[in-house]
């Protein structure tokens, strides 16, 4: 159950459904300002979720600021949170990283860089 209520709700939060639902609005109903409104609302959100500018600034705001090596503190140990890792199973030569691999890798600059 609680899978088929995730995935109805991914589609309904997917903006695409939204454009082509209030395009489809403006397209059937008779009502000429509802009509328009809804053409034009359906066409300011194209305009936004297909900016690439718009949203890399959407994302850039998201994240958090960088830190420098030279402010971080000095640990003991690190934490290595990945499921980026596998064992070469054909070489049997220990694991490999796959993409997003350099979280795995952070903790041994750190410990290189004397954080």
């Amino acid at each position: 159950m609680f899978f088929i209520l995730s995935k109805l709700l991914q589609y309904l939060a997917s903006p695409l459904l939204w454009i082509v639902a209030l395009f489809l609005l403006g397209l059937f109903l008779r009502n000429q300002p509802k009509k328009r409104l809804f053409f034009r609302m359906g066409f300011v959100l194209l305009l936004l979720f297909t900016n690439p500018f718009l949203s890399n600034e959407a994302w850039l705001a998201w994240e958090p600021r960088a830190v420098l090596m030279q402010d971080v503190k000095t640990y003991d140990a690190g934490i290595v949170l990945t499921g980026v890792t596998e064992v070469n199973k054909a070489r049997m030569t220990g694991c490999i990283t796959t993409k997003g691999q350099s979280g795995f890798w952070k903790p041994f600059s750190c410990i290189r860089w004397g954080s």
